[in-house]
């Protein structure tokens, strides 16, 4: 049934079908936090494709899940990432604690203040 409007000529359709579509996101900037093979630590760093990535903060790595992340982003179609590498205080895996602990200092998942606003945040898990 349509509904009227104030103006005769015009109405709008009401189309109840059940289904609703599913709105799209923007991932126009992911931000990616781990470990990484190298780069500078606890700075977001803004890169716009996967060699970029590599020149600053080394390859594919099997211990480091964020550079398949990255990697995956840019071959679906991803155009800019934010990255920022944590470094673990025993030098081994991350734990919770580098991730969290470093508020006053804006590191961990806090160095994200000093970075541009993003649309998505990715954090793979770091193997154990």
């Amino acid at each position: 049934m349509a509904s009227e409007s104030k103006r005769p000529e015009l109405y709008v359709p009401n189309s109840l079908s059940g289904t609703r579509l599913i709105e799209g996101v923007s991932t126009s900037l992911t931000a990616f936090v781990g470990r990484t093979v190298n780069g500078p630590a606890n700075d977001p760093v803004l890169i716009e494709d996967y060699s970029d990535y590599e020149s600053r903060f080394g390859g594919l790595a099997e211990d480091f899940p964020v550079s398949y992340a990255v990697r995956d982003f840019f071959l679906n179609g991803g155009t800019q990432a934010l990255v920022v590498r944590l470094t673990a205080q025993d030098g081994a895996y991350l734990s919770v604690n580098d991730y969290t602990a470093g508020q006053a200092d804006h590191i961990g998942l806090y160095a994200l203040d000093k970075a541009e606003l993003f649309n998505i945040l990715c954090i793979p898990p770091d193997r154990r």
